[in-house]
């Protein structure tokens, strides 16, 4: 992460991929508390990928009726709509 007058550059593989602008970041932390988040972002949807894919795994053990009423089901649903929200 690197400053610039009113510019919050993040870097992913060596490129500028978020620029913030802000008054001033004394005052307002957010900007660049959302440059860092877009630039984590792609190593999150990856971290999430495989927590969904480990939870798929396990929740038939924990739930072998098949009824999904196991609280991993909906954590499940919800991972998987994340993830297709970010890659539409």
């Amino acid at each position: 992460m690197a400053t610039s007058g009113r510019d919050v550059f993040s870097w992913a593989e060596g490129k500028v991929i978020a620029t913030t602008h802000a008054s001033s970041f004394g005052e307002n932390a957010e900007p660049e508390a959302n440059a860092r988040l877009i630039a984590a972002a792609p190593d999150l949807l990856a971290a999430l990928s495989c927590c969904l894919a480990d939870l798929e795994g396990v929740m038939p053990e924990f739930d072998p009726s098949g009824d999904r009423e196991h609280s991993g089901w909906t954590s499940i649903d919800q991972a998987r709509e994340a993830i297709e929200k970010a890659t539409i």
